[in-house]
């Protein structure tokens, strides 16, 4: 009940802090001990370089029973789980989601402001991994499962 996407080589669940502050906690499942000690040492070496509103922010990471990587939870899911429906997520969004989930009917119209306010936040967030970052990141994977959106519809 808890998950809320499934990507290539992770799984993201909903987890509540006991400051009672809601997370995405994305945890590695796929590949060998080897590789996904691999995966992770270079997704958080990555992440820890980022900071930037159009971003999504880590909290933290935990190695006990797994490796798992502590995310801001975005209070609108993806941009996938507003057009495709499902109570805000849906399988395979959130961070670092597949996007592979069944299409259940839009969750609510977007108006044309807000699909050009998402359009321009998800630019600025490119632009930032690959030009304005430290380490200039290239981003293999954009799609809709990969853009979270804020209470504000920032993407």
């Amino acid at each position: 009940e808890h998950l809320i996407g499934q990507g290539g080589y992770a799984e993201v669940y909903k987890g509540k802090l006991k400051s009672g502050k809601f997370v995405a906690i994305k945890k590695l499942t796929r590949g060998s001990p080897e590789e996904m000690t691999m995966d992770f040492l270079s997704e958080l070496g990555i992440i820890v370089h980022v900071d930037h509103p159009n971003i999504a922010k880590m909290i933290g990471y935990g190695v006990e029973g797994g490796m798992h990587l502590v995310l801001q939870l975005s209070p609108h899911g993806s941009l996938a789980s507003i057009l495709y429906g499902k109570g805000g997520w849906v399988e395979g969004n959130g961070a670092g989601g597949d996007g592979d989930g069944v299409v259940s009917g839009p969750k609510e119209k977007l108006d044309w402001r807000t699909r050009f306010k998402i359009a321009v936040g998800t630019a600025k967030g490119l632009s930032y991994l690959h030009e304005g970052c430290q380490r200039r990141i290239i981003h293999k994977d954009i799609k809709a499962a990969n853009i979270l959106l804020t209470e504000d519809f920032d993407a």
